[in-house]
């Protein structure tokens, strides 16, 4: 029996290179852009930019492939810069996550949602305010912000009250406004709640989830760059114009180490992403996590995950992560 079929672990090169091969292929072979029916499925564009995200990942914690870095530098100017593409910012960081501009210009590949078929989500319930007088369907407060979190994004950032519930007029009752803080207990995400976005029930809204959007690949372009020259005008280009939508001051190179912009990004990346399922992935890559995490207690092996047991139970090949032994 080979090394491969016996046991699991020390076979990641090889999973990276089918990786790697895969996204590549698609960047060759697909549509730059999609139209009609079409439009949703992945393109030349989304392979190019998770082929960097792949790269970036694959130069980080815990395989610390620096020669790496460079590679998504390349890639993710390369898809930054390809007019076939179009890829650009939102003027308004609220326009990115209505339901009626789901396909615009910032966005790469999502999850797609669609109400009245039986495929739609149910994300905004699980954000929505319970017993809010938020949204038609009500939402069930499943998932709040944590108070620091709220507290540590600017109140002069224009992505703020899209991303946080700041105030709103009651669905069933207009005259009626509610506010944080105010009559609203804790703090609330609003980043996918678009009121025009109703289905059949709380389950269906069909409003798409980001894999990954412009904004993104121009902070994984910064990441990169810095990882692999330090603070630079190049490093800088992709967070600033990030933060200069959001109408915060430009970052200066001199005012950096590679460890401190590194910091930066990760914040940057934290008040833009949020909610889009980035964080742990930048916490573990950029080695950020006993750093950040303070509540709970951190160790090695969290930096990767255990196999289940279901996986163990299905396969007699499999082995269980040496850490999680």
């Amino acid at each position: 029996m080979s090394e491969i079929e016996s046991s699991n672990e020390g076979t990641s090169e090889a999973v990276w290179t089918l990786i790697f091969d895969d996204f590549a292929y698609g960047k060759e072979h697909l549509n730059p852009k999609n139209s009609g029916a079409d439009v949703g499925r992945v393109t030349a564009g989304a392979a190019q930019t998770m082929l960097a995200k792949a790269y970036l990942s694959y130069a980080g914690k815990p395989w610390n492939k620096s020669e790496y870095w460079s590679k998504a530098a390349q890639e993710a100017k390369s898809a930054i810069d390809n007019s076939a593409y179009g890829y650009n910012l939102e003027e308004d960081y609220e326009r990115v996550f209505l339901l009626a501009n789901e396909h615009g210009p910032e966005y790469i590949y999502s999850v797609e949602y669609e109400s009245f078929m039986g495929q739609g989500w149910d994300w905004p319930t699980f954000t929505g305010i319970r017993s809010g007088d938020q949204i038609k369907m009500d939402g069930w407060s499943s998932l709040t912000v944590e108070t620091d979190f709220f507290n540590s994004m600017s109140t002069t950032d224009k992505r703020r009250s899209k991303t946080f519930v700041l105030s709103y007029q009651g669905i069933n009752n207009p005259d009626r406004t509610y506010t944080y803080p105010g009559n609203i207990s804790i703090p609330h995400y609003n980043k996918y709640i678009d009121r025009t976005d109703v289905g059949t029930g709380t389950a269906d809204y069909a409003l798409n989830h980001y894999i990954t959007r412009f904004s993104d690949l121009l902070l994984m372009h910064s990441e990169a760059e810095n990882e692999t020259n330090g603070p630079s005008a190049n490093a800088l280009y992709g967070i600033n114009r990030v933060r200069t939508r959001a109408g915060l001051p430009l970052l200066q190179a001199s005012d950096h180490t590679k460890e401190t912009l590194r910091e930066a990004i990760f914040q940057e990346r934290l008040w833009e992403l949020c909610q889009e399922g980035h964080v742990w992935f930048d916490m573990k890559r950029m080695n950020l996590m006993t750093k950040r995490i303070k509540k709970y207690n951190v160790e090695e092996k969290h930096y990767v995950f255990p196999i289940p047991q279901n996986e163990l139970d299905a396969n007699p090949n499999l082995v269980q992560n040496s850490l999680y032994k």
